[in-house]
């Protein structure tokens, strides 16, 4: 292994990096350090001190601190971290999520695959939802993730089964922009679910990234899964709620983004689906109703007048075109049905159809059931 660099040009993250090292001590430990000092090197230094005093530390932490700093090599971790095949951004870089930093247990450190501009690609929604939907709970995943991103929305979820691959997929098959938060280290080995790696480097490999904030190499764990959420509901204004069971891990995200001051939407599904109670739960406690992307971008002030002009416009059609197209909407309908109602010939509207698909505007979902998208 080469020379570790000199300790005088080691970034400020390489110091935050170093304390996380540290047996026995956590990120609010870390996080309280930082944000008393105002970087990982001032808080360093003040701990090897041994004349300064150190509030809101527990005594067996600075214990535990000031054992183990004075045989730390930090260059030495910052050169090794290296090999691990990810980008560590900390706390105090300009590069780290701007909202993510305002809530009160912030990951010192975040670990990154993937295009990290943060900045430049707001507004950031956060979807989130059941691992198992219904073909409703499919559709409206689907559709919200595609028009919101359409719409010049960077898509934030978290990689699961279910809800969270269906709004990363359809972020992707529409150009757009899309991160995927982990409850595990970012590298190939780690990634869970396994069967998303290959999502996942889509997502990397289309201007779009997978975070978290455990090194590579962590494996997924029970507990992991919580801490994973509550940076989903961080990084963004507004947390979007997509079929929730009553007891549904996704209402955790809900919680903490409410917590945090964030706008939280849910869309409502039937009464009797088992998997809507925690949707109704949530607009009984205050989350916004939503049935539109509308009612998304309206509560999102820092979307510019011609992002929400360009999602909802639609190309001009020839007039047979448009009246098929103006039939359609975003409730399946049978082929069968589009013909009685048309009463036009089946080669014709099967015909149009075609037309509409090949450009964009409806879809066949199965069975012969078309849909506006």
């Amino acid at each position: 292994m080469s020379t570790p660099p000199a300790i005088e040009s080691l970034p400020d993250t390489a110091w935050i990096y170093a304390f996380s090292r540290i047996p026995g001590i956590g990120n609010k430990t870390i996080l309280s350090l930082i944000r008393t000092f105002g970087s990982g090197r001032a808080a360093w230094n003040a701990v090897t001190d041994t004349g300064s005093t150190l509030l809101d530390i527990r005594p067996q932490a600075i214990k535990a601190l000031r054992d183990t700093l004075p045989v730390l090599e930090p260059a030495r971790l910052w050169q090794e971290l290296h090999t691990l095949g990810a980008t560590p951004i900390g706390y105090t870089d300009n590069r780290y999520p701007a909202l993510l930093r305002e809530i009160p247990d912030a990951p010192p450190i975040l670990y990154v695959r993937g295009t990290y501009d943060w900045h430049a690609h707001h507004p950031m929604i956060t979807i989130v939802g059941t691992r198992k939907p219904s073909v409703y709970g499919r559709q409206v995943a689907q559709d919200f993730a595609r028009r919101l991103s359409q719409a010049g929305c960077t898509i934030i979820s978290g990689l699961a089964f279910g809800v969270d691959g269906l709004a990363h997929e359809a972020t992707l098959e529409n150009s757009g922009r899309t991160i995927a938060v982990i409850g595990s280290g970012i590298d190939d080995a780690s990634i869970a679910p396994q069967s998303h790696l290959a999502l996942a480097h889509r997502i990397i490999e289309h201007d779009g990234a997978v975070i978290s904030e455990f090194i590579p190499g962590t494996t997924v764990t029970v507990g992991t899964f919580p801490a994973r959420n509550r940076i989903m509901a961080g990084m963004s204004p507004l947390t979007l709620v997509i079929e929730a069971g009553e007891q549904s891990g996704t209402l955790i995200t809900a919680r903490l983004a409410l917590e945090y001051n964030r706008d939280v939407c849910a869309v409502p599904g039937s009464i009797f689906a088992p998997g809507a109670i925690g949707c109704h739960r949530l607009i009984q406690r205050g989350a916004k109703l939503v049935t539109s992307i509308e009612d998304i971008l309206e509560e999102l002030p820092r979307l510019s007048p011609d992002m929400t002009s360009s999602e909802s416009s639609t190309p001009t059609l020839p007039d047979h075109e448009q009246a098929l197209f103006d039939l359609l909407s975003r409730e399946p309908i049978h082929i069968d049905a589009i013909i009685l109602r048309t009463k036009r010939p089946a080669g014709e509207i099967m015909a149009l159809l075609t037309l509409l698909e090949m450009k964009g505007l409806a879809k066949n979902i199965g069975g012969m059931h078309y849909m506006r998208i």
